[in-house]
């Protein structure tokens, strides 16, 4: 796998007074933007090119990229239109000529022991998956208090979550996906749910069980409580 997706164009509201002068993907963490956290992750694994999409401060995330002087970070600018997750990386694939990539969401802190995860997940893709997200059980991701969003029917099918399943799972912001998934969609900003939902229906969507702990600061107060209460990455 060559092509590495990172999403960084929300408006990052639910960081509220946070994100008012900064994007989100440049907030710190023990003094660490969260985007770098995430550039981290494809440097590690050796690809060939990360693909990052902007939209709110765009300017300043695109600053802060060629910083780092590194040639091989390209940008996706959203500038003139928010097309959303699903509309972002179906923009990706036609602008960069891609079939398929990992897609990680720029809010989550991952570390050495994610990586060797996503090592494991891209050596295990089944054959017949259009995606293959990256789940973990609700008390593994740290930051998260929805009720899930998936649940295995076996080892890598899943269904999505419905009130009263047992064993929940969260999709960690983290998949592996192919042009294949967004075929006949000729919308222009659309959620990936949506790409979700016809992969389901196809049966061509499924997961990865992650299997460790995952750090997700999404919003003001997840970043608040994981500084109160000093936890380790």
């Amino acid at each position: 796998m060559k092509y590495g997706i990172i999403l960084a164009a929300g408006f990052g509201k639910r960081m509220k007074k946070l994100s008012a002068n900064i994007p989100k993907p440049l907030i710190k963490i023990n003094n660490k933007p969260f985007l770098q956290y995430s550039i981290d992750v494809f440097n590690k694994l050796g690809f060939d090119r990360i693909i990052i999409n902007v939209h709110y401060k765009a300017e300043k995330i695109i600053n802060y990229i060629t910083s780092l002087d590194q040639n091989n970070i390209e940008i996706s600018d959203e500038r003139n239109c928010l097309l959303d997750t699903g509309g972002g990386i179906k923009n990706i694939f036609d602008n960069f000529n891609i079939n398929q990539a990992l897609v990680i969401n720029s809010d989550v802190i991952w570390n050495e022991n994610h990586i060797k995860k996503f090592q494991f997940m891209m050596d295990t893709m089944p054959t017949d998956a259009n995606a293959y997200l990256a789940l973990v059980s609700i008390e593994n991701f740290v930051g998260y208090h929805e009720e899930g969003d998936f649940i295995f029917i076996d080892q890598n099918n899943i269904k999505r979550y419905q009130r009263g399943d047992s064993n929940p799972l969260v999709f960690i912001g983290a998949q592996i996906i192919e042009r294949n998934a967004f075929s006949e969609n000729e919308d222009k900003s659309f959620s990936i749910n949506k790409t979700w939902d016809k992969c389901l229906k196809n049966n061509k969507l499924k997961g990865f069980n992650f299997a460790t702990k995952v750090l997700h600061l999404g919003t003001e107060d997840a970043l608040k409580e994981y500084i109160s209460n000093e936890k380790k990455i």
